[in-house]
């Protein structure tokens, strides 16, 4: 995902790499991605949402915005569809209160 400022997750190594959920793409160039961390944590804005790639991830929820495509560099894998709907229902949960 790039380095970051203030209080958003960096990612790890030198690039700062981080996984992302995308949830929704808006056009070629802008889509709405969660970012997700190995770790877990007893906060309401932590998501568990299983196994990608080969880590166990958790969806922070606190974390979604719009992001450039251009920071994508490659496909880890596919999230299930159940996890996926799951997932976005916490983070529209999160966000907008309900």
């Amino acid at each position: 995902m790039g380095c970051n400022i203030g209080y958003e997750q960096d990612g790890r190594s030198d690039r700062f790499w981080r996984l992302i959920l995308n949830i929704r793409k808006w056009n070629l160039h802008l889509f709405i991605g969660i970012p997700l961390t190995k770790k877990v944590k007893p906060f309401p804005f932590y998501f568990p949402i299983g196994i990608i790639g080969e880590e166990n991830s958790t969806a922070i929820l606190s974390q979604t915005r719009p992001l450039s495509s251009k920071r994508l560099i490659y496909k880890v894998g596919m999230l299930a569809q159940d996890k996926f709907e799951l997932t976005k229902k916490a983070a529209s949960e999160y966000i907008f209160g309900s």
